[in-house]
């Protein structure tokens, strides 16, 4: 194993829940949330503005206005989250060992907050978002950038579409489910097994 990639929420930080809150409450606030599909987009965590975009589509409004809401009561969170210390004691501990990289499906500017108030920023090679491109396209530029071959990296994320998607690639997947999942104990599993 050469290259990790780390999906950021619910595995470097958990505060999906906290964040999907805050914007249901915000749409009910609006009006905007007893649009049947609204549910589903956010149970897909669909980016925020992408969100309001597809609902503005619908039935207009000051977006602006609603974003800002969403922005300022998210970044209370953000500028806090809820840590995964052993992911990110990883990080720290192996940062000579292996290339680091997120690949988010989330804004970058918001993983660009939580990677810099957790002080690691300095361990990424590159932080990957949503704006870069899908999960997929994002491990297909890791592959092409450092020319290295699929089976020498791994992507650990927690939502299973986007492991599966992954898989494709011919890259190691780690589908965290548990918080306590211990990193080097799974990277050697992969490793005997080849």
């Amino acid at each position: 194993m050469k290259i990790i990639v780390f999906d950021v929420d619910w595995v470097i930080i958990k505060s999906t829940s906290k964040k999907k809150e805050i914007i249901k409450n915000i749409l009910l606030k609006y009006n905007l949330y007893d649009i049947p599909w609204v549910k589903d987009l956010l149970s897909l965590w669909i980016n925020r503005k992408l969100i309001l975009d597809k609902i503005y589509e619908i039935t207009p409004f000051d977006k602006n206005i609603v974003l800002n809401e969403i922005n300022f009561e998210q970044a209370i969170i953000e500028s806090n989250p809820i840590k995964n210390d052993n992911v990110i004691n990883f990080i720290k501990d192996n940062s000579e060992k292996y290339l680091f990289y997120t690949n988010s499906a989330l804004p970058i500017d918001w993983v660009n907050r939580v990677i810099n108030s957790l002080n690691i920023k300095k361990h990424f090679q590159e932080l990957l978002a949503f704006e870069n491109w899908s999960k997929v396209e994002n491990i297909n530029y890791i592959i092409k950038k450092n020319n290295i071959k699929p089976s020498d990296i791994l992507f650990i994320e927690d939502n299973l579409n986007h492991i599966n998607s992954v898989k494709m690639t011919g890259v190691n997947t780690l589908y965290f489910i548990d918080y306590d999942i211990d990193i080097k104990k799974q990277i050697e599993i992969i490793n005997s097994s080849k």
